[in-house]
């Protein structure tokens, strides 16, 4: 089974796991979002080593460098 996998920078969110597999792990903490269940990456580091027969196809959110911040934060200012 394909399971999408949004990797944050702290958190990952998981579309498409099994319903029996979304109750478990909620049980351990994980939380709904809108387009997901979101969990800790250490928990779903625990799901890949104890379910193998999920196979993951992983995207990673990239996160703003601190030269982007610093763009950002200089754009608001000028448009506030």
């Amino acid at each position: 089974m394909m399971v999408d996998v949004i990797l944050w920078s702290k958190e990952v969110e998981l579309r498409g796991l099994p319903r029996e597999l979304e109750t478990e792990y909620e049980g351990r903490g994980a939380f709904w979002v809108t387009r997901g269940l979101r969990m800790t990456r250490g928990l779903f580091e625990c799901l890949e080593i104890e379910h193998p027969e999920l196979t993951f196809r992983k995207y990673e959110v990239p996160s703003l460098s601190s030269a982007d911040k610093s763009a950002t934060l200089a754009h608001e200012d000028v448009s506030a």
